[in-house]
Parts: structure tokens; C-alpha cells; sequence
């Protein structure tokens, strides 16, 4: 059986969140059984948030939850998309 291949820029992703923390490891393979993966580690590091302190804010903040990171970052990226609609429809057409 083989193991199935990972995206080379998927796998740049993870390495880019892990940053030499391999404490991490449980975090981001909880992060790889998520449908929206892709999005939640390009919003860890766009916001820095990788390596140590995001060591730290999984112990601290998120009581060592992995469903609490994922929950947080999936709150932002909503709350980020919801912003860029409310943008969006500012510029839209306007009716008389």
C-alpha cells in the first residue's frame, strides 16, 4: 500500500507553520484532516502565527485543544470573508 503523495506546496505550508517546532505535530495533522487545510495554514502564517507561538497559543489560550485552534482560525477566515462581501456589495451597483 502506498501513502499518498502530498502537494509540494502543501507540504512548503506545513513546513512554513511547523518552523522547526516538531511540539506541532499532532496540531497539524488535525489541521490535515480539516476540508478547508489550505486556507487555515495560509491564514497561520499571513497572521505569523506559527513555530513557538503558535506553540504557545495552543497551550495557553487554546488549553491544548486542536479544536479550539481550528475553530479560531476557521471564526477569522469567516469573519474575513464576511468582511470582503460587505466590501464588495458597497461597490456594486446602486439602485434608485
Amino acid at each position: 500500500m502506498q501513502t499518498p503523495k502530498m502537494n509540494p506546496r502543501v507540504r512548503d505550508r506545513y513546513l512554513q507553520v511547523m518552523d522547526h517546532c516538531p511540539d506541532l505535530a499532532p496540531l497539524l495533522f488535525q489541521i490535515n484532516q480539516h476540508d478547508r487545510q489550505l486556507a487555515i495554514l495560509n491564514w497561520l502564517i499571513l497572521n505569523n502565527l506559527t513555530g513557538k507561538r503558535l506553540l504557545y497559543f495552543f497551550n495557553g489560550d487554546c488549553e491544548r485543544s486542536f479544536l479550539k485552534v481550528i475553530a479560531f482560525v476557521v471564526m477569522k477566515l469567516e469573519r474575513e470573508s464576511q468582511v470582503r462581501a460587505v466590501r464588495a456589495s458597497e461597490f456594486g451597483p446602486r439602485r434608485s
